[in-house]
């Protein structure tokens, strides 16, 4: 059992282009579904806030996950070979560059049926077919921006059905994904902590006005994100300082692993024991006295029973009450991190795009993509 994750040759081409070139001023396009119409359409987007999206997301599934798999045919997107970082993943095992069969039955079933979750609408059915036909006769396609977005997305479902992993797409593909019928069939323990993680930070950086929660226009990133670029002062250290976390937190992947297995097994005690794990730090934070507090110094009073074998009556630190070694203090503390807004400056300054038209307009991307977390999940 391991935390294996299948992810795009197109996300490390972003990743190695934006490490070796900086950030993109090009402007690119979300594929965007329009079911009222039974269309699609295409909405601008900046390229320079994709590739931030894709760095962030790929640094912590460095930390986070035992092996990245990718597919060899489409490996030279990236530059593969060449001396960097990445080849330095490969090296590592990190990064499992491996061949898939395209051609066997098995794959190709399971990508059909990922397409026909992923066309919802007639026009992406005629573009895809389109695609296939163009495809067949001059091994191109018409469309291929579509092409790659859909036709690619459900291939990388087939591979990841294979390898029994779950998937994590580019950020134009998962945009895609997000607004289709397509869910993923395989539970993913690392990605269902992460976004556990994600909304109990959401919480406690909402603003309460006139016991109204008020979602201001901010941003909160992903913790180990954060931890990450604050340890970093060049584009160049941020692959090193993810590799130096991931051995900090190996512990922390073990017992992902226990919660993966305990998925896959269905086994309903070992889920229950993990699901205690999570609700004890929860329901600590959300204890927490918010008139006198500040984010990360915070005591907090709690009355309650937990694991049967607790029944706190005082106010304790946070430290005190979930320990400061084992799953519930890293839990804590990536919930507790800064909320991010600083660290993605550092990282528009290490890129020269701080003050910049470009590094305000990824600014504003990310406090988009908060906003709508946070409207989604209440």
């Amino acid at each position: 059992m391991s935390l294996k994750l299948l992810i795009d040759n197109w996300l490390l081409q972003d990743i190695a282009e934006i490490l070796r070139d900086g950030l993109s001023p090009e402007i690119s396009s979300h594929l965007t579904v329009d079911y009222e119409k039974d269309s699609h359409y295409f909405t601008d987007i900046s390229l320079a806030s994709v590739q931030i999206e894709a760095l962030l997301g790929f640094l912590a599934d460095i930390v986070i996950r035992d092996t990245l798999v990718l597919d060899q045919e489409y490996s030279y997107t990236w530059g593969r070979g060449l001396a960097s970082s990445l080849e330095q993943l490969e090296k590592e095992g990190i990064l499992d560059v491996r061949q898939f069969d395209t051609t066997s039955s098995e794959f190709e079933h399971m990508k059909g049926l990922a397409l026909e979750d992923l066309c919802v609408t007639t026009s992406l059915k005629n573009v895809q077919q389109i695609n296939e036909k163009s495809w067949r006769e001059d091994h191109y396609s018409r469309e291929p921006f579509i092409s790659a977005v859909m036709w690619g997305t459900a291939g990388n479902f087939g591979r990841s059905h294979i390898i029994e992993a779950p998937y994590s797409p580019h950020p134009f593909r998962e945009h895609f994904i997000e607004q289709t019928m397509f869910k993923q069939k395989r539970p993913d323990a690392v990605a269902g902590t992460l976004d556990w993680i994600d909304n109990e930070r959401l919480k406690i950086f909402q603003e309460v006005r006139q016991a109204t929660t008020f979602r201001a226009a901010q941003f909160v990133l992903s913790p180990i994100s954060v931890e990450i670029i604050e340890s970093a002062s060049s584009p160049e250290d941020l692959i090193p300082v993810a590799l130096q976390m991931r051995r900090q937190h190996s512990k922390f992947r073990e017992q992902m692993t226990k919660y993966q297995k305990a998925l896959d097994d269905e086994n309903p005690k070992a889920l229950l024991k993990h699901r205690r794990i999570f609700d004890s730090v929860s329901s600590a934070l959300s204890s927490f006295d918010t008139v006198k507090s500040k984010y990360g110094h915070l005591n907090l009073s709690v009355g309650t029973n937990w694991f049967v074998d607790f029944n706190w009556s005082k106010s304790l630190s946070v430290d005190s009450l979930l320990g400061k070694f084992g799953t519930q203090a890293t839990l804590k503390k990536l919930i507790l991190a800064p909320k991010g807004e600083t660290s993605l400056k550092k990282l528009l300054t290490m890129f020269d795009e701080n003050n910049t038209r470009l590094g305000y307009g990824v600014q504003d991307y990310f406090r988009k993509l908060t906003y709508q977390q946070s409207s989604e999940t209440g």
